[in-house]
């Protein structure tokens, strides 16, 4: 054979190879020769990828057949272009790439693109915003393959391969696909063999490609869309979660100033240690502290004051937050008479006791996040003054706002 015209030995190559790319596997490792006309171009690009596509894991960049597919997807093989275009989008979030691939093939010989090229396309259309190309190619497609029974088989075998890939669910374009128009026959019920093209390209992301997709909150405005989010927020921080994994679109929303400065963080009060440098949840206290969220100021404060070295700006962070908190307020006192401010520790506290009676539940968030259990406030604390009172109070009820404040005081100082 190796006197044969490279021309023959090109096209016994290719019909050798036109059933499955591993018949080419004995030219490979008979000779240098051989091996030049089995990864020829000429070879490679008409070479059948059958068990690719069988298995569309096998193209992924960890395969032992990527290199393989590497030279067929150079060689311009339509099924290597087709799985390719499907991994892009996918894993990488490239689907405008993707999609340029997959125009291009079509624009240089469409006869010898696969049929499931062009679903692919026509989702690709509708993911970017290409509503009414979308739909002519849905409709160029469904008349190729003949009936809606083999489009959707069809179909079905493109999102068996794009769950066989493995996608990274990063909806890197959530807020570019919509629909015009909602078809008729979605209400009627049509079946599957009288189908319009509409109605067949739009329920195809909706059931089977939601990690490409988005619901129809796309319509909705952003302003309204904000307000909507905001008041789920207000119910607990935990609910904004889909939202944040929605995409960068929502999750710019949910990171926003109306909606952080308003969002529900309850969940760190009664459950302070959600504060701490190691939490997992602290990044999001931090955004939230950024947008001014009275909580937030809170609960960084009480930590602050509890596991470092006082400070002025500490202090400050919850009187920011104090008229607006009554737990903010009491710890604000308190923590302002074990710095020594006695005067003001005890105007502060007057204004809670008018609101409030006894508060152990700061002591007990102080408790549950922890403490360095040095003292700093030993040196700090101390009272101008002997209350008239003399400390002397049969019941709780008698007691006075010296009285109070002094006893929290020294809890908290012997806490720390």
């Amino acid at each position: 054979m190796d006197m044969l015209d490279l021309n023959i030995a090109l096209d016994i190559a290719s019909r050798v190879g036109s059933d499955s790319f591993a018949d080419l596997a004995g030219m490979l490792a008979t000779s240098r020769y051989y091996h030049f006309i089995s990864c020829h171009p000429d070879v490679l690009k008409s070479v059948s990828l059958l068990p690719f596509h069988q298995n569309a894991a096998r193209i992924n960049l960890t395969s032992v057949y990527r290199p393989f597919f590497s030279r067929c997807l150079e060689a311009g093989n339509p099924t290597a272009i087709y799985l390719e275009s499907l991994r892009l989008a996918t894993t990488e979030g490239r689907i405008d790439e993707g999609f340029h691939m997959l125009r291009l093939l079509q624009w240089s010989d469409a006869s010898i693109c696969p049929p499931e090229l062009f679903f692919t396309l026509s989702l690709f259309q509708i993911i970017i915003g290409h509503y009414d190309d979308a739909i002519a190619t849905s409709d160029f497609f469904v008349d190729l393959v003949g009936s809606y029974a083999a489009a959707d088989v069809l179909a079905t075998s493109v999102f068996r391969n794009i769950l066989q890939i493995g996608p990274l669910k990063i909806r890197s374009h959530s807020n570019t696909w919509q629909f015009d128009e909602f078809p008729d026959c979605i209400a009627n019920g049509c079946a599957i063999d009288t189908r319009c093209c509409v109605s067949f390209v739009m329920p195809s992301p909706l059931q089977h490609s939601t990690h490409i997709l988005q619901t129809n909150m796309a319509y909705i405005p952003k302003p309204i869309l904000t307000d909507i989010v905001r008041r789920v927020g207000r119910s607990g921080f935990r609910y904004l979660g889909p939202f944040i994994a929605a995409g960068s679109f929502r999750q710019s929303i949910v990171f926003s100033s109306e909606v952080l400065s308003e969002v529900n963080l309850d969940d760190f009060v009664f459950n302070s240690r959600l504060g701490n440098l190691q939490s997992q949840c602290r990044p999001f206290l931090l955004q939230c502290l950024s947008k001014d969220n009275h909580t937030a100021q809170y609960v960084e404060g009480l930590r602050r004051l509890a596991q470092e070295p006082p400070s002025q700006d500490s202090l400050d962070m919850l009187g920011t937050t104090g008229p607006h908190l009554l737990y903010a307020r009491f710890a604000f006192a308190i923590f302002l008479l074990c710095c020594g401010s006695v005067d003001q520790g005890f105007t502060v506290l007057e204004t809670f006791l008018q609101k409030a009676g006894s508060f152990d539940i700061v002591e007990a968030q102080i408790r549950n996040m922890g403490t360095r259990e040095v003292r700093p406030y030993a040196r700090y604390m101390h009272f101008n003054r002997i209350p008239y009172c003399c400390l002397d109070h049969f019941t709780e009820i008698d007691v006075c706002s010296h009285c109070f404040g002094f006893t929290y005081a020294c809890n908290i100082e012997q806490l720390c």
